[in-house]
């Protein structure tokens, strides 16, 4: 199966950005995001701070119920688990979306981006020594999305850490301004 996933944490700032656009060709593969797109409409519109409805939080319930299910069958479905933890995100369920993040980036250690969203999900959890930890990994495997960094919502806690200025200055270092 296809699949078109977006990478690090575009997939915080709005599962949509990594749709096709335009309708499926008949006889062409569908790729995972595609077809959960599809079951659930309302669930891949792009997030803000406000409240979910109850219609898309009932969407959202389902498609974790659908990739949990293809996780359990295929355990190393990455596309899936990035799905998963995603949606575990978007609905609040940020321990679930932690435990997901870990197994992708035991998957793929050497991914920035794995290590950027666990580094995501750490910091939604309020463990911020480990979100330090995985955000240097995800460096040394060559994340350089930094002005994404300075401004995702799922580091805001982070910002506010000792950690954060230490990080800052490794960035810095690199000779990529970030604010």
């Amino acid at each position: 199966m296809a699949v078109g996933l977006p990478h690090a944490r575009c997939r915080r700032r709005g599962a949509a950005t990594h749709l096709k656009s335009g309708p499926c060709q008949a006889g062409a593969p569908l790729d995972l995001a595609e077809f959960v797109a599809i079951i659930c409409p309302t669930n891949m519109s792009k997030r803000g701070k406000r409240k979910l409805s109850h219609q898309e939080q009932r969407d959202l319930d389902i498609e974790i119920g659908f990739l949990a299910g293809l996780t359990r069958r295929d355990p190393s479905y990455v596309e899936a688990l990035q799905l998963l933890g995603d949606d575990y995100v978007r609905r609040g369920h940020f321990n679930e979306g932690l435990k997901v993040d870990e197994r992708v980036a035991r998957l793929r250690p050497e991914d920035p981006h794995a290590q950027y969203n666990l580094a995501c999900s750490y910091a939604l959890t309020e463990n911020h020594e480990a979100a330090y930890d995985a955000l240097n990994r995800a460096i040394d495997a060559g994340y350089r999305e930094f002005r994404w960094l300075a401004r995702d919502p799922d580091l805001a806690g982070f910002r506010k850490h000792p950690l954060y200025r230490k990080l800052r200055d490794r960035v810095r270092s690199l000779h990529v301004r970030v604010e």
